[in-house]
């Protein structure tokens, strides 16, 4: 999928449909799991905007990008170790990226 068909998606939307890919996956079967993830891959949107977290899945320096944004994102709206959330987030949200550019 591009990012411009992409964004078109609604919050909802897109989480549903990737909450739906995750229970479908072999890896990810506790509902607590999916949840979790699926919260912690939106965490730019639910705490910049919209826009940044597709410019983020979908830059060509995501993993650089992605680091900055969570750190500004967590350091505002966090209490725990910064520096310790940010690799699980990253994770999750290239989780999704990977999701997301192999759809049709």
């Amino acid at each position: 999928m591009d990012k411009n068909n992409a964004a078109k998606l609604s919050y909802d939307s897109i989480r549903r449909m990737y909450k739906n890919y995750l229970e479908s996956t072999e890896t990810c079967k506790s509902p607590n799991t999916i949840n979790t993830q699926a919260g912690d891959t939106f965490y730019l949107w639910n705490n910049i905007s919209k826009d940044v977290f597709w410019d983020t899945v979908f830059s060509e320096q995501f993993e650089q990008k992605a680091r900055t944004l969570l750190r500004e994102a967590l350091s505002d709206n966090s209490t725990g170790n910064i520096e310790k959330l940010i690799p699980g987030y990253v994770a999750h949200l290239k989780s999704f990226r990977k999701y997301i550019l192999n759809l049709t």
